[in-house]
């Protein structure tokens, strides 16, 4: 994050410069605004750190291509390699934001006691389309807002801030909910927290969990993975569970099951922790 702000300060200027001194000003200053919050989401490991980063990760990314191409040049051979760093730093901090490492580690913030917290991989039908776009939609109606007004289109400005705010708020939600899905160790045994497929948490207490291991290709146990991408890992349970488990935007069923399906972001560690707190393993 200080790697783009200080190497990208300047390629921004210079693609602002030849822009009315209102609309340079407003944009660089929400510029430094989304810079900000960035970096302060970096140091609050927190599930609202996690949403902010990944919304404000690719608004710097976007940014930052846009100025360097914008500012093609007009700038010393110094000033181009400098903004290019800033685009490469953004870059990797905009995919760092997605990764599962990252993720664990700011669900984690969240443990108290005897607790580790794992986070669970994003469907793949989410992943490959709805996921981007809201990543992409709060960080266009900002600029597109602050740009509007500090031109004086205030008409434009206050239609587009309206209605990007309505749809900016249902993507930051849609986007927080991925955040707040995980699987978590406790002294009782394990939860899994997804509220996209559970209506409640469920904990699986560790006296009931016979195995804990990848899940096998002929299973058919209950899949909670929602066709997640990656390794998948089966709890097998001595006695039947009820969950309660979505089926649509207004619609759940009971699901009674000895064998659950889940897909975390990094299925090893997962694994290691359940056999550091005694889960037979598979």
């Amino acid at each position: 994050m200080v790697a783009v702000a200080l190497a990208g300060a300047d390629t921004v200027g210079s693609a602002l410069s030849d822009r009315s001194r209102p609309v340079a000003f407003a944009l660089t200053a929400l510029a430094w605004m989304i810079w900000a919050s960035a970096a302060l989401a970096t140091a609050v490991p927190h599930p609202l750190g996690l949403t902010t980063l990944r919304v404000m990760t690719p608004a710097l990314a976007v940014g930052m291509g846009w100025s360097l191409v914008a500012s093609s040049g007009a700038r010393s051979v110094g000033a181009e390699v400098l903004g290019g760093l800033a685009l490469v730093s953004a870059v990797v901090v905009a995919v760092l934001s997605v990764s599962s490492w990252v993720a664990d580690a700011f669900l984690d913030g969240r443990s108290y006691g005897d607790e580790r917290r794992f986070s669970l991989r994003i469907p793949a039908t989410l992943l490959l389309g709805p996921v981007p776009l809201a990543t992409v939609v709060p960080s266009t109606w900002m600029i597109a807002t602050v740009g509007l007004l500090a031109s004086r289109s205030f008409v434009a400005g206050i239609i587009v801030g309206l209605v990007g705010a309505i749809v900016s708020w249902r993507a930051v939600r849609s986007l927080h909910t991925l955040s707040s899905r995980f699987v978590v160790f406790v002294p009782a045994g394990l939860t899994i927290v997804d509220p996209l497929i559970l209506a409640d948490s469920v904990l699986f207490p560790r006296a009931r969990v016979v195995a804990i291991g990848p899940a096998p290709a002929d299973t058919a146990g209950t899949d909670l993975s929602q066709q997640a991408p990656g390794l998948a890992l089966q709890l097998d349970l001595d006695t039947p569970t009820s969950m309660t488990v979505i089926e649509g935007r207004s619609s759940a069923s009971e699901v009674t099951t000895r064998q659950v399906i889940f897909t975390p972001g990094r299925p090893a560690a997962v694994l290691d922790e359940a056999e550091r707190r005694r889960f037979s393993r598979a």
